[in-house]
C-alpha cells in the first residue's frame, strides 16, 4: 500500500497493484448497484478503505484521481501466475491440467462462469506446494475450496482469463457441440471508465 496525502486533512493508503486486493473485495464491488457517482464512492470504500463520509468531504479531483488509479490496477490485463506466496506458504497452479481428477473438472466447470464463485475456482486451481525442485513442483491433493476469499485478485483474474482463452482455442481447434458445452467459460467482467473519470463495471448478463 502507498500512502497518499489529500489536501491538509485526509491521508489514505492506496493499493499499488491488484496483488494487494482480494477476491472478496472484487466480489463485494460486483454486487454494488447505483449510478456512476455512487459506484465510484463504493469503489473507494471497498478497494481503498475510504468511508463514504470521508469521500464526500474530499475534493472532486482527488476522487477522480483515486478512481482512475483503481481502474488502472483492477481493469488491466492479468497474466497467469503459476507460483506465489500466500499466508506464509508457497502455492502453485495445477502443474498438469491433463492429470486433474474428474471431480476437479466437475467443480471447476460449475464455478468458472460465476464471479460469485471466483474464490472456489481458485481453490480448485491453486494449492500449497508440497515438493519443489527448480521449475518442477507438486501440490496438495484436492480437498475442497474453503479459505480462498482473501486470495490475491490479480492471480485469480489471471487464472480465469487463462481458461477463457484456453476455451476459445479449444472451440477454434475442435468445433464440436461437446467441446462447446464443456468449455462454456467467461472472462471476468471488465472494469471500465465511464468517460467522466468515474469507475464503472461491465457486468456479466448471467451464468453461462
Amino acid at each position: 500500500m502507498g500512502d497518499t496525502q489529500l489536501g491538509k486533512q485526509v491521508k489514505v493508503s492506496l493499493p499499488e497493484n491488484a496483488r494487494e486486493l482480494t477476491i472478496e473485495q472484487y466480489q463485494k464491488f460486483l454486487k454494488v448497484e447505483g449510478d456512476e457517482t455512487f459506484m465510484t464512492l463504493k469503489a473507494l470504500e471497498i478497494f481503498a478503505n475510504i468511508p463514504l463520509k470521508v469521500a464526500h468531504a474530499m475534493k472532486a479531483d482527488d476522487i477522480l484521481d483515486i478512481s482512475q488509479h483503481i481502474l488502472s490496477i483492477v481493469g488491466s490485463e492479468h497474466r497467469l501466475v503459476r507460483r506465489l506466496s500466500f499466508r506464509g506458504r508457497e502455492y502453485g497452479f495445477v502443474p498438469n491440467l491433463e492429470e486433474m481428477s474428474f471431480g476437479e473438472y466437475i467443480d471447476l466447470d460449475s464455478y468458472l462462469s460465476d464471479m460469485d464463485m471466483l474464490h472456489k475456482t481458485v481453490g480448485v486451481l491453486y494449492r500449497p506446494i508440497t515438493n519443489a525442485k527448480g521449475d518442477y513442483y507438486e501440490i496438495e491433493e484436492y480437498k475442497g475450496t474453503d479459505g480462498y476469499s482473501d486470495f490475491p485478485l490479480d492471480v485469480a483474474l489471471g487464472a480465469t482469463l487463462f481458461f477463457y482463452r484456453l476455451s476459445n482455442k479449444l472451440l477454434r481447434d475442435t468445433p464440436t457441440s461437446l467441446v462447446e458445452e464443456k468449455t462454456n467459460l467467461i472472462s471476468p467482467p471488465p472494469l471500465t471508465s465511464a468517460g467522466s473519470g468515474m469507475v464503472r463495471i461491465s457486468r456479466p448478463s448471467g451464468r453461462g
